[in-house]
């Protein structure tokens, strides 16, 4: 029997269960500490190493919470029937403070069993689900009514006064007056002693006024048009009328300003830059709003975000004349993509500010393949809404990768299978940066498909730089993606018509063989060739 040999693919596509006829190229019968990787092929699976041990005893039946807050916290919560334990990621044990009673709702016979919990941010939420939960017997004394006075500049011949339970009491300053130590210390003996009122200096312009008991109404004014002095209870307008020094626990809401959406952050921001010239089509809501970050990040959930969208940002837009800014909800990755799209396309009061939903590329950091049939899904459910990524780059800069091929089809691995799910429109994460892959005040250092060197003013393009321009360069503004199948995973596709009649088609050989192929439109068909590891844009 003559030897019959072939060229197999990267195995990307893990294991298959089914006949050796049935399975892809690029599939596997069995994989033994594999690892397969869209961007790297088939590597070894990283070995485990020991870090310490946790408990020179075992702990029986437990429950285990691993928490990563972020790369320098890492902590493993081991809960055993009645007790709680927390160690560092190197095996540490913390101090665990309980409070009252804790230890009965941690009471389990199978706590393994019994125990959930969640962290969000800086906590973890433990649920028991065989105890109930109920208000405690005794509860804490009534919140007593607090203020702050402030005497913000010093003015001569002006009444200071301030009104507590409908009493005036006042201090005018003379002609050479202008101390706001002064001036607070003669308003507060002008009030003397109050039943049930105490008063208490705070820094050198301030004092406190706090009711033990009942109701506390209170207003300051001044001869200076009443913006000499400030007194501050239970809300402010600006985050600016919070008062410098404060009372501690002291809860004050910042309401904004009701009558003008200009006080709204959104709109501001989108109001500064296009006053510098700068158009703004669009925005999101928060960077990956699942992630607890390094860097400046704010935790939404599905319900938070909804509520956000439809009660307050969409609004406020509108009222600001700001209506058609294009709001783009999500902007995470593309494995939870859906229970996201779910939660706000489903409410039709949030729905209709949401003009679709953005994602990036970083699902794979669990080891996994690209979550592409998300996408397809929700446009399949919701197809009045878009598909817009928004951010992906190359993580974990190194000088000596600047021209490594696989990042550049990791891009355009996705950007062919994003278009072909129905996504709008593709942003890279940043297309230039440094020879260090920043700037970044994290240290958070990523390849671009442009470095510059900020000593010599030299630009180096790397591949990602050419992958994109198969596609940035002849897809042009308002093409129609064409329907495109592949009959062989080696080789990856997608098609445009743009508005003056011609069909762009890019082709993508991941292989490091030559392969030829036909393209077959309609009725004609034509047979080319595509080296390896290459980009290819057809144009007819």
């Amino acid at each position: 029997m003559a030897l019959v040999s072939r060229t197999i693919p990267n195995l990307v596509q893990g294991v298959s269960q089914q006949p050796e006829v049935l399975r892809l190229n690029s599939q596997a019968s069995e994989q033994i500490i594999g690892f397969s990787s869209v961007v790297e092929g088939l590597k070894k699976r990283p070995n485990t190493s020991y870090v310490a041990k946790l408990s020179s005893s075992s702990f029986g039946n437990c429950f285990i919470h691993t928490i990563n807050r972020d790369a320098n916290e890492r902590y493993i919560l081991v809960i055993t029937n009645g007790s709680i334990a927390v160690y560092t990621i190197d095996g540490v044990a913390k101090t665990v403070v309980n409070q009252s009673n804790a230890t009965n709702y941690l009471s389990s016979s199978d706590p393994k069993g019994d125990f959930v919990c969640m962290t969000v941010a800086d906590f973890s939420f433990i649920v028991n689900k065989n105890q109930a939960t109920a208000m405690a017997s005794t509860t804490s004394s009534a919140k007593v009514e607090q203020a702050v006075y402030s005497v913000l500049q010093g003015v001569i011949n002006t009444k200071y006064a301030i009104t507590i339970d409908g009493s005036e009491f006042s201090y005018t300053t003379n002609g050479t007056t202008t101390s706001t130590e002064t001036i607070r210390n003669g308003l507060k003996s002008a009030c003397g002693s109050i039943s049930n009122i105490s008063f208490t200096d705070i820094g050198t312009s301030s004092f406190s006024i706090i009711k033990s008991s009942g109701t506390l109404t209170i207003t300051a004014s001044d001869g200076y048009g009443d913006d000499a002095s400030q007194v501050v209870k239970d809300k402010v307008q600006n985050f600016s009328d919070l008062p410098v020094p404060a009372i501690a626990n002291q809860v004050v809401q910042v309401t904004g300003d009701a009558e003008s959406g200009f006080d709204d952050y959104y709109v501001k921001f989108i109001k500064a830059y296009e006053k510098e010239g700068i158009p703004v089509w669009g925005l999101t809501i928060q960077n990956e709003p699942m992630a607890v970050q390094r860097w400046e990040s704010c935790i939404y959930t599905a319900n938070e975000e909804r509520d956000f969208l439809k009660n307050y940002l969409g609004p406020t837009l509108e009222k600001a004349g700001l209506g058609d800014k294009n709001i783009v909800v999500w902007d995470h990755n593309r494995d939870l993509i859906s229970d996201r799209a779910n939660t706000i396309f489903e409410d039709p009061e949030a729905s209709k500010y949401a003009w679709g939903i953005g994602f990036h590329w970083y699902e794979t950091w669990t080891g996994g393949l690209p979550k592409y049939d998300n996408l397809k899904n929700i446009k399949e459910s919701f197809p009045s809404k878009n598909l817009l990524f928004t951010e992906g780059c190359a993580e974990s800069f190194n000088p000596e990768k600047l021209q490594f091929w696989p990042n550049a089809e990791r891009y355009g691995n996705s950007i062919i299978n994003d278009f072909n799910s129905g996504v709008v429109g593709w942003t890279d994460w940043n297309i230039l940066l440094d020879e260090r892959g920043g700037p970044n005040h994290v240290q958070n250092f990523c390849f671009a498909p442009i470095h510059a060197d900020t000593k010599t003013g030299l630009l180096t393009f790397t591949p990602t730089y050419y992958y994109i321009g198969h596609f940035s360069k002849f897809i042009k503004p308002g093409a129609l993606r064409i329907s495109t199948t592949t009959s062989r995973t080696a080789i990856e596709s997608t098609s445009f018509k743009n508005k003056d009649g011609k069909i762009i088609t890019v082709v993508m050989n991941k292989t490091d063989v030559k392969m030829g192929y036909k393209l077959i439109v309609g009725n004609s068909e034509t047979f080319l060739e595509i080296e390896p590891r290459a980009m290819q844009t057809i144009i007819y």
